[in-house]
């Protein structure tokens, strides 16, 4: 028995130093910023000046039905049944002094984290939308329901993918890739690539192997004819080369590696690619059309 106290004596003491090793000075959201959300949150039932509680009720798994309780009496509180326990110059000074710094570094480290890039403004003015939202969803936070910063980190990321993702259709559908970052370029191209794959022909699938082998020799005979500069004539043949594998590679074909390999293959810029799989583009259509076209015509035919 006495070794097994000493063991755990052992124990604790191992933890006690770890958590004195970690640096904490450089934590942005400490428990303190928890606290202060407290505090800046906290209200008092005007009935019998006691705090408010909040009860979360879950139905069928489901509905959740959320009430505020005077903790005295158990009254169900509406917004005009209580206030906030400190004055509005108290809370003014507890927000500016320890929450909106935490919650300012918070929404940068979201954006940075997970490379939410896709906005019209620059990347400060983004990170002060969001911490808006952010303070704005503040009064929403109970701390029965977990840590704050879970909170806050989970509301700024739904908030960041429903605008990125947004933003993200309309810039490949109405803005030139020439803008873009070379992150933003990736994405543009996986795009392009979906476009190619979804042909208006249903049975693409299955005549896939013989429409690429048309395309393959339409761009060998063609490549002078159809591209007047050294450079695109590279890029266009890198794709043939690339094509000629159409096995493996189109099973990539609405992936951004694809359009990667592109671009190790031609050692040339993003946007000239770009150019050049868009006039691709058009003639792998015309090519499709004419395949349907022929062989429609020949089942009509035999």
């Amino acid at each position: 028995m006495n070794k097994l106290i000493k063991s755990n004596d052992a124990t604790d003491e191992i933890i006690a130093e770890e958590e004195k090793s970690i640096d904490k000075s450089k934590w942005y959201f400490t428990e303190e910023t928890e606290e202060a959300i407290v505090q800046y949150n906290e209200r008092l039932s005007k009935c019998c000046n006691a705090n408010v509680e909040f009860d979360k009720t879950i139905i069928d798994g489901k509905k959740n039905i959320e009430k505020y309780l005077c903790s005295n009496c158990g009254k169900e509180l509406q917004d005009d049944d209580a206030y906030y326990k400190l004055s509005n110059r108290e809370r003014d000074d507890l927000f500016r002094l320890k929450i909106y710094k935490p919650i300012e570094k918070l929404a940068q480290s979201m954006i940075y984290t997970y490379e939410f890039f896709y906005f019209d403004v620059p990347p400060a003015d983004v990170i002060k939308e969001v911490a808006s939202v952010l303070c704005s969803k503040m009064y929403r936070y109970h701390q029965e329901e977990g840590r704050a910063f879970s909170f806050f980190s989970v509301v700024a990321k739904r908030y960041l993918i429903n605008n990125n993702n947004r933003n993200y259709k309309y810039y490949v559908t109405h803005s030139s890739i020439d803008g873009f970052t070379e992150k933003q370029k990736d994405f543009k191209m996986a795009r392009i690539f979906e476009k190619m794959e979804k042909n208006t022909t249903p049975d693409i699938t299955s005549d896939n192997k013989e429409i690429i082998n048309l395309l393959i020799n339409y761009l060998e005979d063609n490549v002078e004819n159809l591209f007047n500069k050294r450079r695109d004539k590279n890029i266009a043949l890198s794709v043939v080369e690339l094509l000629k594998n159409h096995e493996n590679a189109i099973e990539n074909y609405h992936k951004k590696a694809l359009y990667i390999l592109i671009r190790e293959y031609s050692g040339e810029k993003t946007q000239y690619i770009t150019q050049v799989l868009k006039k691709i583009k058009r003639h792998y259509k015309k090519i499709v059309k004419e395949y349907y076209d022929k062989k429609t015509l020949l089942e009509r035919l035999y």
